[in-house]
């Protein structure tokens, strides 16, 4: 989590490249451009080794968005082999999240600010 341009965007690709480098599976998914794509891209992505998540808040409080990430979320948790890595721009605590059960899934990882 990070202000706008404090390069969460920049670590998220730098990881994903990294993967792909070593001949690993990733996805970098930009969330910001949730307008250009459905909630379907989101499916099987419990089948690459990192999948990662950019500007998290930019489909909080969109139901079919917050469901999505929530059933992903318990996929990867189920494949137990996928690395996922999220940014958003506040703490999960403070995205207003309307799904509770997506805000218990946010509480599991590790948060850097």
């Amino acid at each position: 989590m990070g202000n706008k341009g404090s390069g969460k965007t920049h670590l998220l690709r730098a990881f994903s490249n990294e993967y792909l480098i070593n001949q690993r599976t990733a996805i970098y998914v930009p969330l910001s451009k949730s307008q250009y794509f459905s909630t379907a891209v989101l499916e099987n992505l419990e089948q690459q080794e990192l999948v990662c998540l950019d500007d998290l808040q930019s489909v909080i409080g969109n139901d079919e968005w917050e469901l999505a990430i929530f059933d992903l979320f318990n996929r990867i948790k189920a494949s137990g082999k996928t690395l996922l890595l999220i940014s958003a721009d506040k703490s999960p605590s403070a995205l207003s999240v309307k799904l509770p059960d997506l805000n218990s899934r946010l509480t599991w990882g590790k948060f850097i600010n």
